[in-house]
């Protein structure tokens, strides 16, 4: 199902255009007021929708967020949301990446369902990092709840990190999880990245992480 987006910023159309996964009616319009910094280039997010907008800047070729720092000031809950991901790709077109920093600040982002007939799934699907002295990071997180299911690169978080240049710090999982791929599939992350460290799991019984070909990971 493919419906219309219009990306505003402070009242100016950004981007209009077409996606997929979009929970929006049709026509509707996706109009935020995204609370930035410009002395910090700090985006800080309250709601789905807010996180949504950052989905659709990057995945509609607006932003990159290079340079800047995405944080959540509030818990986040998707269910609600069938997610697309941050981060986009054709083989043969386009190539979209998050290539920013993201600060959860402690707060979760609960009942992350991603189910795509595709590769690189997570909460951002794809993350590039340009600079290996000063890697992106992605830290102070929890996640609960989620079930990202796709093709390969699955994980959580993350499904691929290109050019190793991705830190992950201070992430949890809790609750149901349920990740699911043909090939590199991990807990947090599909594939390559830099350093993972302090991450903490407590998930309910029944949680898994499989993969139908392998390799499976963290």
């Amino acid at each position: 199902t493919y419906t219309s987006y219009s990306v505003k910023l402070n009242d100016k159309v950004l981007k209009e255009g077409t996606s997929n996964g979009l929970t929006l009616e049709a026509d509707d319009a996706l109009i935020l007021n995204t609370n930035y910094d410009e002395e910090s280039n700090v985006y800080t997010l309250y709601s789905p929708e807010e996180l949504f907008w950052v989905a659709l800047q990057v995945n509609s070729g607006v932003n990159t967020f290079a340079k800047d720092t995405v944080k959540l000031g509030a818990d986040i809950d998707l269910e609600n949301f069938p997610w697309p991901g941050i981060g986009d790709f054709d083989n043969d077109t386009y190539d979209y990446y998050f290539m920013g920093n993201f600060d959860g600040q402690g707060y979760t982002i609960s009942n992350l369902f991603v189910e795509r007939n595709r590769g690189c799934i997570g909460l951002f699907s794809q993350a590039k990092g340009t600079d290996a002295k000063n890697p992106i990071v992605f830290k102070n997180l929890t996640l609960n709840n989620v079930k990202p299911s796709g093709k390969n690169y699955v994980g959580a978080l993350l499904g691929l990190c290109d050019n190793y240049v991705t830190k992950i710090e201070n992430i949890t999982l809790t609750g149901d999880v349920e990740i699911e791929g043909q090939m590199n599939v991990g807990g947090l992350v599909g594939g390559t990245c830099k350093t993972i460290s302090d991450i903490t799991v407590n998930v309910n019984e029944g949680s898994f992480v499989k993969s139908s070909f392998g390799p499976v990971g963290g």
